[in-house]
């Protein structure tokens, strides 16, 4: 369906009404893939044993470039700041799968907050761990909901249409692919601060983090 309905749109020889159809069939095909593969991730998360990545190197910021470039594409009216505290920052990762927890927790944040408030991309390092942080303005997460955030089917309280065009699935997945590098996930919210995710990574996908310590006590260089 994706197939043709693209090879249609390239043609560029389609009346307006052909075009808003195959648009439309496009976008419907894209939706169906997008709920196709988080199924089939959830799926093999819970009965394969773990979601697979094939780590190789790569520049993290690089990716997170790549992603809020698409991202910006798609919500022309939002602002996405990046704050990088170098401008590469490199390991040992499944790049294509961090690419999908970045564009989650930046598709999240985008989602719950205010229109004109910008959302804040920031990465660090430290010898030992690279750190990834998304920040959003807007209300907090329920306190009755933080402890559950990333279980699957769970989704924040919003309009029935966005409950609509979610799974409740995108949360659990980005856990899910960064404990396969061994690596954590966290969030904080409050209404004073506003929701942040925070995610730290071993430099390499097959290390590990020391237990507590330096790793979860990393801070941003610019809050």
């Amino acid at each position: 369906m994706l197939t043709t309905a693209k090879s249609q749109l390239a043609s560029g020889a389609l009346e307006p009404a052909q075009q808003k159809a195959f648009e439309r069939v496009a976008r419907s095909g894209e939706r169906i893939q997008h709920i196709v593969d988080l199924l089939t991730d959830f799926t093999r998360s819970r009965l394969g044993g773990g979601i697979p990545v094939i780590p190789r190197a790569g520049d993290l910021n690089e990716l997170c470039r790549e992603v809020v470039d698409e991202l910006q594409v798609a919500r022309p009216g939002r602002v996405i700041r990046c704050d990088f505290s170098r401008d590469s920052l490199h390991g040992v990762w499944d790049l294509e799968r961090m690419g999908q927890v970045v564009a989650n927790l930046l598709d999240n944040a985008l989602k719950y907050s205010p229109e004109p408030s910008a959302v804040r991309l920031a990465t660090w390092e430290k010898p030992d761990a690279v750190f990834l942080e998304v920040h959003n303005e807007g209300a907090p997460i329920p306190p009755s909901l933080l402890p559950h955030l990333f279980e699957p089917f769970q989704r924040g309280e919003d309009s029935r249409e966005r409950a609509r065009s979610s799974l409740g699935l995108g949360l659990y997945i980005a856990r899910s692919v960064v404990e396969a590098h061994r690596g954590r996930l966290t969030v904080r919210s409050s209404e004073a601060e506003g929701t942040t995710f925070r995610l730290c990574l071993p430099r390499r996908a097959d290390a590990r983090l020391p237990a507590g310590g330096a790793s979860d006590a990393g801070t941003s260089p610019r809050p």
